[in-house]
């Protein structure tokens, strides 16, 4: 992990926290499909793992909303290599 970049970034619920450090080209395989993506950490959240809009788009992602309010994650594509 990098920690001599330092910023403050606004979270997914709107509140704001200082980044304790991030990590370049994080390794992350879900249902066999390894992607990478750059992990911004941060010390207080109430999630272990936030996926953001680009990992998102970069996979293809598509969501299908039971009728039960579950929901069905679908990756398309893993977005290449890594680096």
């Amino acid at each position: 992990m990098n920690r001599k970049r330092r910023m403050i970034i606004q979270m997914a619920n709107g509140g704001k926290e200082e980044m304790q450090g991030y990590i370049e080209y994080l390794e992350l395989e879900m249902g066999g499909v390894k992607t990478y993506m750059h992990a911004f950490v941060v010390q207080i959240v109430p999630y272990q793992l936030l996926l953001g809009r680009l990992w998102q788009k970069g996979v293809k992602l598509g969501k299908i909303e039971q009728v039960d309010r579950s929901m069905e994650v679908e990756i398309s594509d893993s977005g290449g290599e890594g680096k």
